[in-house]
């Protein structure tokens, strides 16, 4: 047996941003305080998804969809009760499951950007803001596509594991050293244009990673307008803002206004009368 070179290091590099951006990105979901952070870790998981979807197509043999193994999975399966075939790329199920997970993860990326437009008037889909409305089953797609590439990650994770511990093979080594044991020399070789892709593949995790971390990057900047209320009308900051917060004046029409401010003698069960000059002003 031989050392053969398999995986090249762009392609590890991504396998480990992925893995990290996903499970962090996950993580911080669970808390609405951390939603910024949330999204940018899920924008580094996205750009690490692109890079690996096209690596899948100009990338080295054994990275290249071409490569995969879809037929003989259950084969595959009975194998584990005999003798089991080694695989120099990939099995027929961890060819099939990495399908699934770049494509949900995909999915995931996008639709979170958009939902994180819907939600906040921020990122590059920030045009999709005033369609909220129409748009709310973008936030099920988001949700149903990471609690989903969560359990397939799980199940690929778990085949890794008994693929290491049970059959004694080095599937999870090679992706940390890049080499396989192999009867011949298996290795790849990067070509000029792959080794390019690969560098410009890392620095693009690398630049996301900590491009997104200012605020005002142009992945997830907010494109909310700030209106200072108060030096635009005072009287409307004093009056209104004293007893609640200073409602933006877009979000009722024209005509509720009128009849919100005819009647403030009963606002909401409170007497919050105003001399006529001054109501005139507010309105």
């Amino acid at each position: 047996m031989i050392k053969s070179y398999i995986w090249s290091f762009g392609a590890r590099f991504s396998h480990i941003a992925l893995i990290f951006s996903f499970i962090i990105s996950y993580i911080l979901s669970k808390f609405d305080s951390l939603l910024y952070f949330h999204a940018a870790f899920g924008v580094v998981f996205g750009v690490a998804v692109i890079f690996r979807i096209v690596w899948g197509f100009i990338g080295t043999k054994h990275s290249k969809f071409s490569d995969f193994k879809f037929h003989g999975l259950m084969a595959y399966f009975r194998s584990f009760f005999g003798k089991k075939e080694k695989f120099i790329g990939h099995n027929p199920a961890s060819s099939i499951v990495i399908i699934i997970m770049l494509s949900l993860g995909f999915v995931c990326a996008v639709s979170g950007l958009m939902l994180y437009a819907i939600d906040k008037n921020s990122g590059i889909f920030a045009f999709l803001y005033d369609s909220y409305s129409e748009l709310k089953f973008v936030k099920s797609i988001h949700e149903v596509s990471a609690n989903v590439l969560l359990i397939v990650a799980i199940i690929h994770i778990c085949g890794a594991l008994i693929d290491k511990f049970i059959h004694k093979n080095d599937s999870i080594d090679s992706m940390i050293t890049g080499y396989k044991l192999t009867q011949n020399d298996q290795s790849v070789k990067p070509n000029y244009i792959q080794k390019v892709f690969c560098f410009v593949w890392i620095l693009a995790i690398l630049s996301t990673f900590f491009i997104i971390f200012n605020t005002n990057n142009f992945i997830l900047r907010s494109h909310a307008i700030s209106v200072d209320y108060r030096s635009q009308n005072a009287l409307f900051a004093k009056e209104c803002g004293s007893c609640h917060m200073i409602y933006p004046p877009f979000l009722l029409p024209k005509k509720s206004w009128e009849i919100m401010m005819s009647g403030l003698e009963n606002h909401f069960g409170t007497d919050a009368s105003i001399d006529d000059d001054t109501n005139k002003n507010i309105l």
